[in-house]
């Protein structure tokens, strides 16, 4: 059996976004046989715990721009999952839930995060839970040195990884 080559020494920022990206496209592939990306499964299960939180919120909670968040709620709306309405504090915003159909399909993705989350764990042994608060804390430490939007003082769409 061969071994592939081991990654070139391109920093933390690049060795951080590789362990992402195969992060990521592992858990794309489970979302597979629910139809979902996984920016809707990120929708999903964040509005079964947020019901009723604007699309700005929403979009603050995930870590993505608006109007992406807006492209991706759309089939989500198309499909049933997600209803937005007119919110009660604000006429102009609107308030985003779950259908019916949309909470059932929230707690499966919830069951499916749960065994994938065991899956990485095993991958991170020996110490995942103190790798996940670590990353947890530099995520904050970032948040609040690096402005990524207009509202919050940088350029608009502009963020560091790309």
């Amino acid at each position: 059996m061969t071994s592939s080559p081991p990654p070139p020494d391109l920093g933390l920022g690049w060795l951080l976004g590789a362990v992402h990206r195969r992060i990521r496209a592992r858990w794309a592939e489970r979302l597979r046989r629910y139809g979902l990306t996984p920016p809707q499964a990120a929708v999903l299960r964040t509005l079964e715990r947020r019901p009723g939180c604007s699309l700005r919120e929403l979009a603050r909670i995930v870590e993505a721009e608006p109007i992406n968040l807006s492209r991706t709620i759309e089939p989500l709306e198309a499909a049933g999952l997600v209803v937005r309405s007119t919110s009660a504090l604000d006429r102009r915003a609107h308030a985003l839930t779950l259908s019916d159909t949309g909470r059932a399909r929230a707690r499966e993705l919830e069951l499916e995060a749960h065994r994938f989350e065991l899956e990485l764990h095993a991958l991170l042994a020996p110490e995942p839970p103190k790798l996940t608060a670590w990353l947890q804390d530099v995520l904050e430490r970032l948040r609040r040195s690096a402005p990524l939007s207009p509202d919050e003082g940088g350029e608009a769409g502009v963020r560091p990884d790309g």
